[in-house]
C-alpha cells in the first residue's frame, strides 16, 4: 500500500511539473560530461533491471524454501493446478510492486543526483577560472563577472530545488520508512522464512539506503563547492589588498565577501548536507534498537 501511494504521489507531482522538468533536463543534458555518460547508463540499467532480478529471486526462493501460502496469497487464495502459472502470477506481482517502489523513486533520485552533480561541475569550473586569475587583473569589472557567474549557478540550483523539492522529500521519507519496515520484518517474521526474508530485506535495504544517501551526498556537495568558490574569491581579494592595489568599488567588495551558500532541501524540512548522512544512519539505528527493545519487553511479559 505504501509503495502504491508513494508512486502515485510522485507521478502526480511530476505530471504537474512536466514543463519545468522537461526544460531543466534539456538544459542539463547539453552540459553533461561525455566521460560520465557510460557510468550513468550503467546505473540506469541497474535500476531498470532491479525489478526483474528482485521478482525472479523471490519467486525462486519461495518455490524452493516455501511456504506455498505466498503463492496462494498472490492468487487471491486460490490454488492453481499448474504451479508454473502460480509462479508466473507471483513473478508478475513482485515485478509490478518493485516497479512502483523502489524503482520509480530510484529513477527520480538518480535524476536529482545527476542534476546536482552537473551544478557542482559548473561551480568547479568557475573555481578553476578564479584560481587562474592573478590579483593584478582581478579588477572590479572581472569581479562583477564572477559575481554574475555565481548568480547564474545559484539560479540553476534554485531551479533544481523548485522541481525536486517535493519529490526528494517523498523519496527520502519513503526510503526511510522502508528501512524501518525491513527492520520490523527482521524481528517479527524472519524466523518463519529465514532465507527468503533475509534476501528480501537485503535487497530492499540496499536499494533504499543507496537511493536515500545519494540524495544527501550529491545535493550536499553543492554548498561545499559554493563555500570553496567564496573562499577562493576572498583569498584573491585579500591578495589584491595586500599587494597595495586600491579597491575601487565597495559594493562589489561586499558581494565578493558574501558567504551565503545555497542548501538544497526537501520542502524546507529535510536539508541535504553531507552531515545528514550520519544523521540518517543514526536515526535508522536508533529506531531499530527501539523496535528491538519493544520486542524484548513483549517477550519478557
Amino acid at each position: 500500500m505504501t509503495s502504491i501511494t508513494t508512486s502515485a504521489t510522485l507521478m502526480l507531482i511530476m505530471a504537474r511539473q512536466k514543463g519545468t522538468l522537461t526544460n531543466l533536463l534539456k538544459n542539463l543534458q547539453l552540459n553533461y560530461p561525455p566521460e560520465k555518460s557510460k557510468c550513468l547508463k550503467v546505473l540506469l540499467i541497474c535500476i531498470l533491471c532491479f525489478p526483474f532480478i528482485y521478482a525472479f529471486t523471490m519467486v525462486t526462493l519461495y518455490a524452493r524454501f516455501g511456504p506455498d501460502y505466498i503463492f496462494k496469497f498472490f492468487c487471491y487464495g486460490m490454488e492453481a493446478e499448474d504451479k508454473n502459472k502460480m509462479y508466473v502470477i507471483a513473478w508478475y506481482k513482485y515485478f509490478m510492486y518493485c516497479l512502483l517502489f523502489p524503482t520509480l523513486p530510484n529513477l527520480l533520485s538518480l535524476t536529482y543526483s545527476v542534476s546536482c552533480r552537473i551544478c557542482c561541475k559548473y561551480i568547479r569550473q568557475l573555481c578553476i577560472k578564479v584560481e587562474n586569475c592573478s590579483p593584478k587583473i582581478f579588477t572590479p569589472r572581472m569581479q562583477i563577472g564572477f559575481v554574475k557567474d555565481r548568480k547564474q549557478i545559484t539560479k540553476l540550483a534554485e531551479e533544481i530545488q523548485t522541481v525536486f523539492s517535493e519529490t526528494s522529500f517523498i523519496v527520502c521519507m519513503a526510503n526511510f520508512m522502508s528501512c524501518l519496515s525491513s527492520l520490523s520484518v527482521i524481528i517479527f517474521y524472519v524466523a518463519q522464512n529465514v532465507v527468503p526474508n533475509i534476501i528480501e530485506i537485503l535487497l530492499i535495504l540496499s536499494s533504499a539506503l543507496t537511493s536515500m544517501l545519494s540524495l544527501f551526498y550529491n545535493a550536499g556537495q553543492i554548498p561545499i563547492e559554493m563555500k570553496r568558490f567564496s573562499q577562493i574569491l576572498r583569498d584573491l581579494h585579500e591578495n589584491r589588498v595586500l599587494s597595495g592595489i586600491v579597491q575601487e568599488n565597495s559594493l562589489v567588495e561586499r558581494l565578493i565577501l558574501d558567504e551565503s551558500t545555497f542548501i538544497m532541501s526537501g520542502c524546507n524540512i529535510i536539508f541535504f548536507t553531507r552531515n545528514g548522512i550520519l544523521t540518517i544512519l543514526g536515526a535508522i539505528l536508533t529506531y531499530g534498537l527501539l523496535i528491538v527493545s519493544v520486542d524484548l519487553q513483549h517477550q519478557n511479559q
